[in-house]
């Protein structure tokens, strides 16, 4: 992340053609990249290329009008928020003109705001006539990163708002003009501005985990793994608003990734049940995206790749409550009421997973490659699993206590964090075991027999090399 107070010194190249644009946004990238076209008919016109592809196809943008690029990538070729594969953009487009400031004002303003660090710096700017949309490049980051990026898209969003950020055009799978073609309602040819940060002259990257730590402080608290900074031991739990925020983020979008391998699985053959599905794909794209036009977008998308897909028309009618119950979502959590349950639609739609099975027929073999949709019996299966996973339970006592024995002969110094992770337990394990030991040698037990190797009396899988503290080897 280059230093605030070193932006002023960075080197600006000011592009006019669609390869270096693309270049810049994905040389390097793996998946699929969608590049749109908007006829003089109204008509959209999409493809999905490769990196390399789309580096020579981008070439024939240049002089044409209304083209249009992916700013990330997706693991198969659908631009749907479901099927993202890296995060490589965060962007705003701006709409100045709606607030009364020309395009080179509002840059000036975005670029004071960034010396003043109340947001990074951007990689590039994208100018088009009568609005400009900044973007920051990101080292590429999985899909699984998705609620994070959606944070400080939101931040920025809100960060630049008085300058006409759109928030209908925030999404992961949304599309934006490529340098050096032509806008088509103003005549205007799109450029790029390109920042770089001497003495390397490399592109402004950045690690979204960097932008969330400086930029998003509250985000950290909300998992186990990413602890609130500047915080003590005993200090009062900080306001778990964003906690929730990414709870239910997360849920709705594992919620689609959920109905898509139901369709897979089922070969999209979802007669019977095809418009709940359009209808819940709808929903909850709409509370991923918070863009109800693009939320319909993709569920007209859904629905094409049914066997037998129902008529544009019927998909629009059918599923048009859903974008009331999301806007109804969408006010009760702005007052800070729960959403409704069992389908009321008065606070939006809260189904709970046994109402989903019934509804979508969801049988015990095809819950197993679902996410969140599963019951009960699935859930035991789970944790069944997981408990079993390290074999644990299988290990006679006698034996866990010549593997902790051994340990800590081999490593007297070890701490009981450092006993556990050699021997892949857990610590509450490691203490139970350690304290049987003590209560062995109070009792006068005497040794245990331990003399043969534990991996002839165990089986091999079951014993793990126990390295030093710290990695290296036992020598």
């Amino acid at each position: 992340m280059p230093p605030t107070g070193h932006a002023i010194a960075l080197e600006q190249t000011i592009w006019g053609e669609p390869v270096p644009h693309a270049a810049l946004l994905h040389r390097d990238a793996r998946g699929y990249i969608a590049l749109c076209r908007r006829t003089e008919d109204l008509q959209w016109l999409q493809r999905f290329l490769g990196a390399p592809e789309f580096l020579a196809a981008a070439a024939t943008a240049s002089g044409q009008p209304d083209t249009y690029a992916s700013q990330n990538t997706f693991s198969r070729p659908c631009r749907r928020v479901d099927a993202l594969r890296q995060l490589r953009t965060l962007f705003v487009d701006l709409d100045c003109y709606r607030v009364g400031l020309a395009p080179p004002d509002a840059l000036d303003e975005v670029l004071e705001r960034a010396l003043a660090d109340r947001i990074p710096w951007p990689s590039a700017v994208l100018q088009s006539g009568r609005g400009l949309a900044p973007l920051w490049l990101l080292r590429a980051a999985p899909a699984a990163a998705l609620p994070r990026w959606a944070a400080l898209q939101s931040f920025l969003l809100q960060a630049l708002a008085d300058l006409g950020a759109d928030a209908r055009a925030s999404d992961p799978a949304r599309v934006l003009r490529v340098a050096g073609s032509v806008h088509g309602g103003t005549g205007a040819a799109v450029r790029l501005i390109e920042y770089r940060q001497p003495p390397t002259k490399g592109a402004l990257r950045y690690e979204l985990a960097d932008l969330a730590r400086q930029y998003l402080p509250e985000a950290w608290h909300t998992s186990a793994r990413f602890p609130a900074p500047n915080t003590e031991p005993g200090d009062a739990p900080r306001p778990r608003k964003v906690a929730a925020l990414f709870n239910a983020y997360t849920l709705h979008l594992a919620r689609l990734e959920d109905l898509n391998r139901l369709a897979e699985r089922r070969n999209w053959d979802l007669r019977g049940r095809r418009e709940v599905c359009c209808f819940l794909w709808r929903y909850w794209s709409c509370c991923v995206l918070s863009d109800p036009e693009e939320g319909l977008r993709q569920t007209l998308s859904f629905n094409a790749q049914f066997r037998e897909p129902l008529d544009e028309r019927e998909v629009r009618t059918a599923t048009r409550s859903a974008e009331k119950a999301w806007a109804a979502w969408v006010k009760a959590r702005a007052e800070g009421r729960p959403p409704g349950r069992k389908g009321d639609p008065l606070d939006g739609y809260n189904y709970s997973n046994a109402a989903l099975i019934e509804l979508l027929g969801i049988t015990a073999t095809e819950q197993r490659n679902l996410k969140t949709i599963i019951g009960a019996a699935e859930r035991r299966r789970r944790k069944n699993q997981r408990r079993s996973a390290g074999r644990w339970h299988q290990i006679p006592q006698q034996i866990r206590l010549c593997l902790l024995r051994q340990a800590m002969e081999a490593h007297p110094g070890a701490t009981q964090r450092e006993l556990a992770e050699m021997l892949g337990w857990g610590k509450g394990s490691v203490d139970r075991a350690r304290r049987a030991l003590k209560e062995g040698a109070r009792s006068g037990q005497g040794e245990l027999g331990c003399a043969r190797p534990l991996s002839l009396a165990l089986g091999a899988e079951d014993v793990r090399a126990a390295p030093a503290p710290g990695g290296a080897g036992t020598g």
